[in-house]
């Protein structure tokens, strides 16, 4: 482990209120189980794990979150004025923003697992106490369990590229969000492309089909590469300038 990875792990250690926002992710995701399980409707349900809603991640619930961690990452130091001093600490500044980078990435896996084991757990429990059927198709449910901590790890790298680039935090948090609920639609209707774009390529990539909003998993999930590495080639350019 390098001195700049330490040193990032160390920041996201011990900054509370970046852990508050998947922490309130968990809870959000336990309550609407737990409500799902035990008031949702019987003939609601469906048979299979891998077909159970609330492990299929979107792009403007807990996409979004993760979306919003990866932009504080890098612009909570921006916001407190201590990337000066995280600079002269570790003057290669590609190397801490790839350790940033190790970080949003390690954050989003991490909720992922947890949100996913306390979810399961939760439906297995609530579904057996009311005698519900359930298949637990194991392949099927990893494959869908996997793109979706690959669509949330690629969102929260993109979130890191956006608060690299933009460097004002309140500025990349509100610019992320208003994209998501807003712009997407506006520029996708207008321009025609909205099946190109972040949040249809992260439905394509969760939902594993094709429709006429969104493409097809494999190049849903190249879409979100493509992203990402234009994320990343915005923060390196961004870091490059005086801080």
């Amino acid at each position: 482990m390098t001195a700049a990875l330490r040193s990032e792990l160390r920041k996201a250690r011990f900054t509370r209120s970046l852990w508050a926002l998947p922490a309130a992710g968990l809870a959000v995701a336990i309550i609407g189980s737990l409500l799902l399980v035990t008031a949702g409707k019987a003939s609601e349900m469906p048979t299979r794990l891998s077909q159970f809603g609330p492990l299929r991640f979107g792009p403007t619930n807990f996409g979004l979150l993760l979306l919003v961690v990866g932009v504080r990452v890098f612009a909570d130091e921006t916001q407190h004025h201590t990337l000066s001093s995280t600079f002269i600490r570790t003057p290669n500044r590609q190397r801490v923003t790839a350790a940033k980078a190790v970080v949003a990435a390690g954050i989003a896996l991490l909720f992922c697992v947890v949100t996913d084991i306390a979810t399961i757990a939760i439906t297995a429990a609530g579904l057996s106490a009311r005698n519900l059927p359930m298949v637990y198709d194991t392949g099927a449910s990893a494959l869908m369990l996997a793109r979706v901590l690959v669509a949330m790890v690629l969102l929260a790298l993109i979130g890191l590229g956006v608060g690299a680039g933009l460097r004002n935090r309140s500025v990349a948090m509100v610019a992320t969000i208003l994209w998501f609920a807003l712009g997407e639609s506006l520029v996708g209707g207008l321009l025609h492309i909205t099946r190109y774009l972040p949040g249809p390529a992260v439905s394509g990539l969760v939902s594993n089909t094709a429709t006429p909003d969104h493409l097809a998993a494999a190049a849903s999930a190249l879409l979100l590469v493509a992203y990402a590495l234009a994320a990343g080639a915005t923060a390196y350019v961004a870091v490059r300038h005086d801080v």
